[in-house]
């Protein structure tokens, strides 16, 4: 798992750094099911990346009125704004 972010709560870390894994596993998918495929399924069943996109916005809207903790989200999160 990626570690990093140390500024952020807890809570907020934890998604991030799942996020950061999410991302660098999802573009290693080459869907021909080799044993490889297999590891990167695992990797993303581990990180509950099924569910990140989700779990991204309940930090987000917890943490709404801490401009910092969105800052340090949005180098996670490039996909969505804060």
């Amino acid at each position: 798992m990626v570690e990093g972010f140390p500024d952020l709560p807890k809570d907020a870390r934890e998604v991030a750094e799942r996020y950061m894994g999410c991302q660098h596993f999802w573009g290693e998918v080459n869907g021909t099911g080799d044993e490889r495929d297999k590891e990167v399924a695992k990797a993303l069943r581990e990180l509950k990346c099924g569910r990140i996109e989700q779990d991204l916005i309940r930090i987000k809207t917890k943490y709404a009125r801490s401009p910092r903790v969105l800052e340090i989200l949005k180098e996670a999160d490039f996909a969505t704004a804060a």
